[in-house]
C-alpha cells in the first residue's frame, strides 16, 4: 500500500510514540495521587495497543485493572451511603458527627485517569492536525510544481 492509498508510516510511528508517552503520563499520575505502589498491580496492568488495518490506524486501546476507574471516580466496594434510622438510633448516631454528617468514610476521587486521558487526547489531536495539514500543503505544492503555465 502506498502513502497515497492510506496513512503514512510516519502517522503510525507518531501514534505509537504518543501511546508510550500516554502510558508514562498515567504512571506519573498514579505517582502524583499516591495510588498504589510503583510496582503494584494497577501500575503493571496499564498496557496499550494500536489497532490498524491496511496501514491505517483504526484505534488506540489502553487497558488496565477496573479498580483504577473506581479510584478515579472515588467510589467502590465498601463505600456505603449511610445507615438508616430504622436500624436503631445508636447505629445511626454512632457514625455521624454533631451535624448528622457521616464521618466513617472520607473517600475522595483521585482523577489520575480522566484528567490525563482528556489532556493527552487533546495533545494528540493538535499533533495530528499539524502533521496532516503539513502533508496536505506538501501535496498541493507538489501538484502545483508539476503544472506549467502557458500564456
Amino acid at each position: 500500500m502506498t502513502e497515497e492509498e492510506g496513512q503514512s508510516p510516519k502517522m503510525l510511528q507518531l501514534v505509537d510514540a504518543w501511546l508510550d508517552i500516554l502510558i508514562d503520563k498515567f504512571h506519573d499520575a498514579l505517582d502524583f495521587y499516591e495510588i498504589g505502589k510503583l510496582d503494584g498491580e494497577l501500575w503493571k496492568s496499564i498496557v496499550g495497543h494500536v489497532i490498524q488495518s491496511n496501514g491505517d490506524v483504526n484505534s488506540v486501546i489502553v487497558k488496565f485493572m477496573q479498580y483504577g476507574r473506581f479510584v478515579d471516580m472515588g467510589v467502590g466496594r465498601g463505600m456505603t451511603k449511610g445507615y438508616k434510622s430504622e436500624l436503631g438510633a445508636s447505629n445511626f448516631a454512632r457514625n455521624r458527627n454533631d451535624q448528622g454528617q457521616l464521618h466513617k468514610f472520607n473517600r475522595k476521587a483521585k482523577p489520575w485517569y480522566s484528567k490525563t486521558k482528556y489532556r493527552e487526547i487533546a495533545r494528540l489531536r493538535e499533533i495530528m492536525a499539524g502533521t496532516m495539514s503539513n502533508q496536505a500543503l506538501a501535496e498541493i505544492e507538489n501538484a502545483l510544481n508539476n503544472y506549467t503555465i502557458i500564456q
